[in-house]
């Protein structure tokens, strides 16, 4: 950060420097953005919400040749992910694979109830997601998370707080360090003013046993 506000402030004497552009990508609390008279004194919080349903529905086109019933699948799916983004495209790209998979001799539209659509979602996601995460994990996403919270030094805290929030505790959303930085992870949301955990599939990767 010093560095980019170092070049701005060169742009006065050199104006090559004004050819230069800055983009960071990425998360932080607005404790960790170091503050600069004329650079980043300024900010506001940017929410990045999960896919609801209806979003979630564009993916079906992905389905429709392939599936007989494609609506039941992006349902089954979505209870799974409730709409993370990498998660849910993560999630349709396994179940299109599969399918490709099983359509190579017949080339027909794959037909299943509904009640073996959710049982074959729930065996994909603990079977290709799930188990044995940290070697499947590719790309990687979930061991993101999980070392985002082991190094911080506010680890204890963070695992504290998520075994609480895991265990069904009401933890009202309140302007603390520690619930900010649980959420910048990702592992929770808010939901009603209270902190939950943002989906199921988190749920049975993070059990802390």
């Amino acid at each position: 950060f010093e560095w980019i506000a170092k070049c701005y402030h060169r742009r006065i004497t050199e104006p090559l420097f004004n050819r230069l552009n800055f983009v960071i990508f990425g998360t932080a609390l607005p404790s960790d953005i170091p503050h600069c008279e004329t650079l980043f004194s300024h900010g506001f919080q940017m929410a990045l919400p999960s896919f609801n349903r209806a979003e979630v529905t564009h993916l079906q086109q992905g389905f429709d040749d392939k599936f007989a019933d494609a609506t039941a699948l992006l349902d089954a799916a979505f209870s799974w992910t409730q709409g993370q983004p990498f998660l849910t495209q993560k999630l349709c790209s396994l179940l299109s694979g599969l399918i490709d998979s099983f359509m190579q001799p017949i080339y027909e539209p794959l037909t299943l109830s509904s009640r073996a659509v959710h049982q074959w979602v729930e065996q994909t996601v603990r079977s290709h997601i799930i188990k044995d995460w940290p070697t499947k994990d590719d790309p990687v996403h979930l061991r993101a998370i999980s070392d985002r919270i082991n190094t911080s030094p506010n680890a204890k805290a963070l695992l504290m707080l998520y075994k609480q929030v895991l265990a069904g505790k009401a933890i009202v959303r309140a302007a603390k360090k520690t619930q900010a930085e649980l959420l910048l992870s990702g592992l929770v949301v808010v939901d009603a003013g209270h902190l939950q955990v943002a989906n199921n599939i988190y749920r049975q990767t993070f059990k802390l046993h």
